[in-house]
């Protein structure tokens, strides 16, 4: 009878042993799913860019897709930065939305006798007209010289106005040649040089 108690026992524990394995075996593989399963979750294929789905993603810009990403009113597109900026007036740079008329502390007056209106920012024309050291007659003088050096007939000369171009004050006066139906606009300097301005 002993010997069939042992036998038994033996049995039972065998039983058990068997049981535990398995109960093991289970939650080793259970651990993987999980493990795998939240791995998977974590990887996510990253999508790519669509220009048009009124999502201004990392890889777009202004430049490359301005359906997505709209600068403000204020604002303009930099090709080399591929986003909005803003200008910012006294920087330097003559940006988008910037001019003579806005900001001439960066976009220099281009029109003759305006000079360039600190407090305002405008390109506008003096109320005061600055002095000037040379006579109108030595202004023609000069003006008819520096004509016939480069060829040309003086038929008419027209004093304009004293002004400021590029830091300059100069004595603005208008140069008609015979055969030619159009004037040339010259700045001479205080010291006598001889500018070419831009026709207003």
């Amino acid at each position: 009878m002993k010997k069939s108690k042992f036998k038994l026992m033996r049995k039972g524990n065998v039983w058990i042993i068997v049981g535990l394995s398995l109960l093991i075996i289970l939650g080793i593989i259970t651990a993987l799913f999980v493990v795998l399963g939240d791995h998977k979750q974590e990887t996510k294929i990253p999508t790519k860019s669509i220009c048009g789905d009124s999502i201004c993603d990392e890889s777009e810009g202004c430049y490359n897709c301005s359906i997505d990403c709209k600068c403000a009113e204020d604002e303009y597109c930099s090709p080399e930065k591929n986003k909005c900026i803003l200008p910012v007036c006294g920087n330097g740079i003559c940006e988008s939305f910037e001019g003579p008329d806005s900001c001439c502390l960066d976009c220099p007056c281009t029109i003759p006798a305006e000079i360039c209106n600190n407090e305002s920012l405008i390109c506008e024309i003096p109320c005061e007209i600055p002095k000037f050291p040379l006579s109108d007659e030595n202004v023609k003088e000069i003006a008819i010289n520096y004509s016939e050096s480069i060829g040309f007939i003086v038929e008419n000369t027209e004093i304009v106005n004293t002004g400021e171009y590029n830091g300059n004050v100069v004595r603005i006066i208008r140069v008609s040649y015979q055969g030619e139906e159009w004037f040339t606009t010259y700045g001479i300097t205080e010291e006598g040089q001889v500018i070419e301005l831009p026709v207003a």
